[in-house]
């Protein structure tokens, strides 16, 4: 058996290292691996991928503050992104691998095709 352990893509209206390291995902995989069971790591945020999305409508309040185009140095944030693969990339990536049980790492799904 070979047990898909999946860091996901965040959304957000920016991103750091510390979300990007899946430490939680490499100490589970070591206690795995010490069991016996196979395991593989897709990290989706280990590439400098981002697109621009739809700010969610709970953030609606934040448009006034995160404005694009503000250069100033105090600006925050312009807009609210998709950071990692996309999705498409993600269900190929899957696909492609011969891992009997594909798992995320947060209470994310992946959208239907």
């Amino acid at each position: 058996m070979k047990l898909l352990l999946i860091q996901p893509p965040v959304a957000d209206f920016y991103q750091t290292t510390m979300r990007t390291l899946p430490v939680g995902l490499l100490y589970l995989a070591a206690s795995l691996r010490s069991n016996g069971i196979s395991v593989e790591i897709l990290d989706c945020q280990a590439t400098e991928e981002k697109r621009v999305i739809e700010t969610p409508a709970e953030f609606a309040y934040l448009k006034p503050f995160y404005r694009p185009g503000n250069l100033s140095p105090f600006k925050l944030y312009g807009h609210y992104r998709h950071y990692g693969l996309w999705w498409d990339d993600i269900r190929a990536r899957i696909r492609a691998r011969p891992c009997v049980l594909p798992r995320l790492s947060k209470k994310s799904i992946l959208p239907n095709p």
